[in-house]
């Protein structure tokens, strides 16, 4: 799983998609999509918008 800290600065100040986060760490969306399902599943962030559209938005 990606370090929580990374997704901290990452999601911050900004709409993120998986797309971006993808760039970002350098991995491929099925990684990206796994981890974030994780971190929704633990109330950290929500996904606002389309499945096939839309960014992460972080609660905590």
């Amino acid at each position: 799983m990606l370090p929580i800290g990374d997704i901290e600065n990452v999601t911050k100040n900004e709409r993120v998609n998986t797309v971006v986060l993808a760039a970002r760490f350098g991995v491929v969306m099925r990684t990206i999509k796994r981890d974030m399902k994780v971190l929704q599943d633990m109330g950290l962030v929500e996904h606002v918008g389309p499945s096939n559209g839309g960014y992460w938005k972080r609660l905590k």
